[in-house]
């Protein structure tokens, strides 16, 4: 949970700016830290901050200017924040600074993007404003979609309606053939509870992902119709025959050493 704070208080040391990671953790993080609570806690601390999608080009032409950034990693039932610090073109490869781990460590940058269809990978740079000027006129891509798609998902957390419908029709227009923008209408449709729109959301998302394990677990919880009318937090899974049959396993040989003994 605490990876997106210890992040950004790595880079925000690396610029010689004090933050401590369980600070930041108590203003950002609850079951999870989001995106825009990221970026708004960034720049609320005298960070300028850009999303971007991860390319090749990025990485060189950010790291070439000392700039590190954060990257977000996504499985099917978890998400990472770790720093992206270096790259070796010769082989093909980034460099990471894990808040978890006490070594850098290595990702294959070609895999890395292709596993992230829809998300990217994002990446944000925050760099304090008096150094901002080492950015120039580096043009990072889909950066005007990650900032509609960032301001829907303020004004989401702001239960402002006009403000949601407002950034869904930016959303669109800045980027109408992005992936993000299905994401968008998800997390939209997920705040407003209408879930066949949500699952209309899901599938387009799918056309991008060919499949990916995050999107298939959601369709199937949506796709459920004891689930239909249930927030999304509060579907039924169902358990897998053979956990059943352990539990009740367990359970008997438990009540047999009660009465043994």
């Amino acid at each position: 949970m605490t990876c997106a704070p210890a992040t950004l208080a790595a880079i925000a040391a690396y610029w010689r700016k004090d933050h401590d990671h369980l600070t930041i953790a108590n203003a950002i993080c609850h079951e999870g830290t989001p995106w825009h609570k990221e970026r708004q806690w960034a720049e609320e601390n005298g960070f300028d901050t850009r999303e971007f999608r991860l390319t090749a080009d990025a990485v060189r032409a950010l790291i070439d200017r000392g700039v590190p950034f954060t990257l977000t990693t996504q499985a099917a039932t978890s998400a990472h924040l770790q720093t992206c610090t270096g790259y070796d073109e010769r082989i093909g490869i980034i460099y990471l600074r894990d808040p978890t781990e006490r070594h850098f460590g290595e990702m294959i940058l070609e895999d890395l993007i292709q596993q992230h269809p829809i998300d990217g990978p994002r990446c944000m740079v925050l760099i304090p404003q008096e150094e901002a000027h080492r950015l120039g006129a580096i043009d990072l891509p889909d950066a005007a979609a990650y900032d509609a798609h960032h301001d829907l998902l303020v004004a989401l957390d702001g239960h402002d309606r006009w403000k949601v419908e407002a950034g869904r029709s930016t959303l669109r227009a800045v980027a109408p053939a992005h992936p993000l923008v299905h994401k968008g209408e998800e997390r939209m449709a997920a705040w407003l509870q209408d879930w066949p729109r949500h699952l209309a959301a899901i599938d387009a998302q799918l056309a991008w992902t060919r499949g990916k394990p995050k999107r298939l677990r959601k369709k199937r919880g949506l796709s459920n119709p004891r689930n239909a009318h249930k927030p999304f937090y509060d579907r039924e899974v169902k358990s897998p025959l053979w956990l059943i049959v352990l539990i009740i396993i367990v359970l008997v040989r438990g009540c047999l050493l009660v009465i043994e003994k």
